[in-house]
């Protein structure tokens, strides 16, 4: 079957952009800044197996992590929400000063001065 995404019941409550990230601790550090953020189930290699369509017409902001798999995951998952109906306003954004390897919870927590 397929499988529902992270939060869902509050990205269907929401109307702002909403922030794609990997694995539930980016999104809940990004929840914590008060953003509306998502993830697919079962990590990177899976984005096909979730049903994106909630983010059909919605504006999407993709943060991926710093590594060949995080590129990988941004640009599939773009793909996908860009054939959906209608399709969502996609855009991937590489946070600056990530090392290989890092991501948005590691770029928050060096903003945070951690």
């Amino acid at each position: 079957g397929v499988l529902p995404l992270y939060r869902l019941p509050e990205l269907l409550k929401a109307t702002e952009r909403v922030y794609v990230v990997e694995g539930e601790k980016c999104v809940d550090a990004l929840t914590g800044l008060g953003l509306v953020s998502t993830t697919s189930a079962h990590g990177a290699k899976s984005p096909h197996k979730s049903d994106w369509q909630p983010l059909a017409g919605r504006e999407v902001c993709v943060l991926p992590d710093a590594d060949k798999d995080g590129a990988a995951y941004a640009k599939t998952v773009s793909e996908i929400l860009q054939q959906l109906n209608p399709p969502a306003t996609v855009r991937i954004v590489k946070l600056p000063g990530l090392s290989d390897g890092q991501d948005v919870y590691d770029f928050i927590q060096e903003r945070n001065g951690k």
